[in-house]
């Protein structure tokens, strides 16, 4: 396969997204529910029960299940029930108009369901195809069923031998690639963790222990030696999608800043460092000198040996991400590669799989098949869908949607984008009559447009679709025809 575009890439709004004081009042209605609902999600969507993933410390109580899914039916909307019957003739017309657009080629798939699984529209269901983004919801269905979203990912600092008035420092990383230079910001999800606020309370323990000069090390050992699915594009870093896999980061490892606001999708695809523990290192060193404390310039890996003085109660200091369930509604909203691939390396490390991509793909088939989800069809070369070889049925896709809102899977649903709202679905130039009322990820590669979600429909009731479109004879014409069939699906 031919190098890609970016995944999902944030790009400058078309004349026609310049819509919102065209929306209609039924779209500003259902955007204050969805706004409501989006809080019900927040305070009820964590996961109770299960035990902390790799390299989370810390957890959030989760609610009880009954609250989860009251937050899940304000996610909906409660509007299973209608008065009058699905306008089958308007899906019919749309699939009709949508088949028949030139622009889209011959390698094409959409699937419509209703909320009591009839199908409404059918058009090669089971045929596999690229889906380009539209594999992470098959990651963040297994993420949310497995790991503890409510649980945070530390980095920490420990002593692990001293001489006097000198020591040795680990700073040690849990998978909490969106750190920030500063102290701890709890407005964003990027910064939760300030590494400033680190140095501080790693410079206050180390001056009780009237230690004033230290060589600082870094253990950066939690997802081994592969940090990279091996079908990934070479030289994605540079591209701004991907930055390889690191037990810590400063911002995922971007390199520059196009926003004050540090969640702004406008950051998201920036180049990318190749080491970006290193680069956590050698920020901690300076913000540690500026808190009085002697920096060595050497820089190691911290060995099995000098870790085991964790045991010791040496730890010196200690931040915390956000919760995960706040970093997954980030990932899907910006259809964050390194987010998801990093989500699925700590599924892989919580249930014992293999520390690997392999590890962590297998994983989430096994998963989402326990789940009740079709795999046939379905390969993962990666957990994202930027790399080559993935395949995915629409079929999958409609049951994993499905899923998120049967399972009540709050921390998935918050992060797919609202039409006219949010998300990568805000770039897309849908109908103003479905604004507010369709939840959906994209996917988007050189030879790929795709899009999964639901459409709660004028007339009440509840749709779930997928449609996916391979080698298209024009990528902009086929994003606008399933734009138009989506947004045909709000007057069923």
């Amino acid at each position: 396969m031919s190098q890609k575009k970016h995944q999902g890439a944030h790009r400058a709004p078309r004349s026609a997204r310049q819509r919102r004081t065209t929306t209609i009042s039924i779209a500003a209605l259902a955007a204050c529910a969805l706004c409501a609902a989006c809080f019900y999600g927040n305070r009820f969507g964590l996961r109770p029960g299960s035990s902390p993933s790799a390299g989370a410390v810390a957890t959030v109580p989760g609610a009880p299940a009954a609250a989860r899914t009251v937050a899940a039916k304000s996610l909906v909307g409660e509007a299973t029930d209608r008065p009058t019957p699905i306008n089958q003739s308007v899906i019919d017309q749309a699939l009709k108009t949508f088949e028949s657009n030139p622009s889209l080629g011959t390698d094409n798939s959409v699937l419509v369901e209703n909320s009591d699984g009839k199908t409404l529209a059918s058009l090669d269901p089971t045929v596999p195809r690229i889906p380009a983004s539209n594999l992470k919801t098959l990651t963040a269905l297994a993420v949310v069923h497995t790991l503890n979203m409510g649980s945070t990912l530390a980095t920490d600092t420990y002593l692990v031998s001293r001489s006097g008035s000198a020591g040795t420092v680990v700073l040690k990383g849990h998978g909490d690639m969106l750190l920030g230079t500063g102290y701890n910001d709890p407005g964003h999800v990027v910064g939760r963790a300030g590494l400033a606020s680190l140095a501080q309370e790693t410079a206050a323990a180390l001056k009780a222990r009237k230690i004033t000069s230290v060589t600082l090390d870094i253990d950066n050992s939690l997802f081994g030696s592969e940090t990279t699915p091996p079908t990934m594009i070479p030289g994605i870093e540079a591209m701004g999608d991907y930055t390889p896999m690191s037990s810590m980061a400063i911002d995922e490892g971007r390199i520059g800043s196009l926003s004050s606001n540090p969640d702004d999708i406008k950051n998201a695809y920036l180049p990318r460092q190749t080491d970006p523990a290193g680069a956590v290192s050698a920020v901690f060193a300076q913000l540690l000198a500026k808190d009085g404390i002697t920096v060595s310039p050497q820089r190691g890996t911290a060995s099995a040996v000098q870790m085991k003085a964790e045991t010791a109660g040496n730890q010196l200091g200690v931040i915390h991400s956000a919760p995960l369930w706040e970093i997954l509604r980030l990932t899907l909203q910006q259809s964050d590669n390194t987010l998801i691939e990093l989500l699925g390396r700590l599924l892989a490390l919580k249930v014992g799989a293999a520390n690997s991509t392999a590890g962590a793909t297998s994983s989430i088939v096994k998963i989402d098949s326990d789940l009740g989800i079709d795999m046939n069809g379905v390969h993962m070369a990666d957990c994202s869908g930027l790399s080559n070889g993935s395949t995915a049925t629409v079929a999958a896709l409609v049951q994993v949607e499905r899923q998120y809102y049967e399972s009540a899977d709050a921390a998935a649903l918050e992060g797919l984008g609202v039409a006219g709202f949010s998300g990568t679905a805000q770039e897309h130039d849908f109908a103003p009559d479905i604004y507010g009322l369709a939840r959906l990820k994209t996917g988007t590669l050189g030879n790929v447009t795709a899009q999964s979600g639901t459409v709660l429909p004028l007339k009440g009731g509840l749709l779930y679709f997928s449609v996916i479109v391979n080698n298209p004879t024009s990528e902009a014409g086929a994003e606008q025809a399933i734009d138009n069939f989506v947004s045909a699906l709000a007057n069923a």
